[in-house]
């Protein structure tokens, strides 16, 4: 029932990523080819890293929908939780630098002094690096669960 839940919210929030990556793109492309005939600003590339950013938070949100899926399905200590495991712990840190790019290159959304900028960030990449690593630790100890299952149910 929970792992439903989960389901239908990580689906949401993978619509919700994708839409908003297509929604950048497409004003950026509007603005340049439309009413405005204008050139590529510093502004653009930042909205583009944006764009990226979504995208990815698009593919975290639809690995952990896979992962609940094959929760709610019964498989915990499988090959294929292991590997979505394993790729949430990548996407979770592909978010979190394009996250620290975002706030670090994106002027409008500092809002503190350079320096206090620069700390947070760091402190937040930090902070996402230990948790996308954390999640790659779990992802290991379950492929040894897993192993060791196999290994138990060959013995006689």
């Amino acid at each position: 029932m929970v792992s439903g839940i989960f389901k239908v919210l990580f689906l949401v929030l993978t619509l919700v990523c994708a839409v908003a990556s297509v929604e950048s793109v497409a004003a950026l492309v509007i603005a340049m080819r439309g009413a405005f005939r204008r050139s590529i600003f510093a502004s653009d590339w930042f909205s583009l890293l944006g764009a990226g950013s979504d995208l990815v938070g698009a593919t975290f949100a639809w690995s952990c929908y896979k992962l609940f899926a094959l929760y709610s399905r019964g498989n915990f200590f499988t090959r294929e939780v292991v590997l979505s495991l394993r790729r949430i712990g990548i996407m979770f840190f592909f978010v979190t630098l394009a996250g620290a790019l975002l706030a670090e290159f994106m002027p409008h959304t500092i809002q503190y002094s350079v320096g206090a900028g620069i700390a947070n960030s760091i402190l937040n990449a930090g902070n996402g690096v230990f948790v996308s690593f954390l999640i790659l630790f779990v992802a290991w100890v379950m492929d040894e669960g897993r192993r060791l299952h196999e290994e138990q149910a060959l013995t006689v």
